[in-house]
């Protein structure tokens, strides 16, 4: 290239040189170094051509960037920024969304990037790993979340009850962890909505691996309470933080009542709802009682709304039931008097363990204006009404203790004053009692005066 010989063509030649080499110093773009520029060098051909390349590529790369749409720094080296068509790949080439991607070495890139067509912004190393929708529910594992948050994941093992290997089953899981070891410190997971706030915990225990898990709720504008609770032993305690049973509620109520309810809405027959309470004999086979409300065809009988109490022997005839009136059966699924007792041997029994003087068992019958008593003495009862053994019969009344067969036929009485009427012989002496008297030689006679 040959330039024309004039002072304004030297003074042209160079403020061009003088930009060059500045260019040269900024950019370093071609193999030049700074002793091509040094004082005395002559200017050649070469070092011109090199100057007009780095001239004709810094020209090349301020019309890409202000156009917008070319490679702002670099085209598909995966060491360095990428800059595609609105995308942005650091170690990586750009992908087909709005994206930056992230990448070292050879392991696969991750990618934060708005999706156009769903107006989604996606993190993602190849797959979707986290997920903002366009409506604000977010989605972790899915790229479509359909609530605020949805955790999704694959994970085949097979639930069981307990575990020797971990401290939490293998599974799908979030966790919140409150790192501070101090005892009673806690983390929980707060419910809210219009501003109650309902919530499930987890407290430290003073020492070992079994926290408490409780539940509560907010119970005024700064207050809240605990509603239940499964302590270290695993007792589950519901309106106590301190349960000490399986099972233990506890509530004060002003002019109600605390109580468990059970029910069961179905028409179908045998349909019932039951407390189950089970232990093991000696020989380790599981026996189950029940206590439940049910139709007749669970628990015998004719009748609806029993309470009942049967047994794995036999689901269809109770052992007690209760009727809606308020009738026992023992024995009996039907009872149609407040105490019926159905069996094949002895009835009832009632005794006294007690070898103490003047103890006994006894059936106390009670009526309005009467109280009187069945009894039988201990054997350290000399004295006291019948003595040792005895059965004693008492009226607490001057009234009589009256015998009666066949229908109601009154057949011998026993009146207050001690007189005994035998039936035959009532009416047959003035005033119509009899005495019968009894002599020690086995002889036997009717009088109408006091024997002997």
């Amino acid at each position: 290239m040959k330039l024309p010989n004039t002072l304004y063509s030297r003074l042209s030649l160079i403020v061009s040189v003088t930009l060059v080499t500045g260019y040269v110093f900024v950019y370093a773009y071609t193999t030049l170094t700074l002793s091509d520029a040094d004082s005395g060098k002559p200017l050649t051909s070469t070092l011109m051509q090199a100057v007009m390349g780095n001239i004709t590529e810094l020209n090349t790369r301020v019309n890409s960037l202000a156009s917008g749409w070319g490679n702002l720094w670099n085209t598909g080296a995966l060491n360095s920024i990428n800059y595609t068509a609105g995308m942005v790949g650091i170690g990586s080439t750009a992908g087909t969304n709005a994206e930056l991607q992230i990448k070292s070495g050879t392991k696969p890139h991750w990618g934060i990037y708005q999706d156009e067509a769903n107006e989604e912004l996606r993190f993602w190393n190849g797959s979707n790993r986290v997920v903002f929708g366009s409506g604000g529910n977010v989605g972790i594992g899915t790229s479509s979340p359909g609530a605020k948050l949805e955790v999704n994941g694959a994970d085949t093992t097979v639930y069981t009850s307990t575990g020797s290997t971990a401290r939490i089953p293998t599974g799908i899981t979030t966790t919140i962890n409150n790192t501070n070891g101090t005892a009673g410190n806690a983390s929980f997971v707060d419910l809210l909505a219009q501003g109650q706030h309902a919530w499930i915990g987890s407290i430290a225990s003073v020492s070992g691996y079994t926290p408490s898990t409780v539940f509560g709720r907010s119970t005024g504008a700064a207050t809240w309470a605990e509603s239940m609770r499964i302590d270290t032993s695993g007792n589950v305690g519901i309106g106590t933080p301190s349960p000490v049973a399986l099972i233990h509620g506890s509530k004060v109520i002003a002019n109600s009542s605390s109580s468990i309810r059970i029910e069961n809405y179905s028409l179908a027959a045998g349909a019932n709802a039951n407390f189950q309470a089970s232990s093991k004999d000696v020989d380790g086979t599981l026996r189950t009682w029940y206590m439940g409300v049910g139709s007749s065809s669970l628990i015998g009988g004719t009748k609806q709304n029993y309470l009942g109490f049967w047994n794995t022997s036999d689901y269809s005839n109770a052992k007690v039931v209760i009727d809606y009136a308020g009738n026992v059966g023992i024995g009996r699924t039907d009872p149609g008097v407040k105490l019926h007792v159905l069996w094949s041997g002895e009835m009832a029994r009632f005794e006294t363990t007690s070898d103490g003087a003047n103890q006994y068992a006894q059936i106390a019958i009670l009526a309005p204006g009467g109280a009187n008593y069945i009894w039988s003495n201990n054997n350290n009862s000399a004295g006291y009404y019948g003595g040792n053994g005895a059965l004693n019969i008492y009226t607490g009344q001057a009234s009589p203790i009256a015998f009666f067969t066949n229908g109601g036929n009154q057949r011998m009485t026993i009146a207050g004053d001690g007189n005994v009427v035998i039936g035959r012989l009532a009416g047959t002496y003035a005033g119509g009692s009899a005495y019968v008297c009894v002599y020690n030689n086995g002889q036997i006679y009717a009088s109408d005066v006091a024997c002997p």
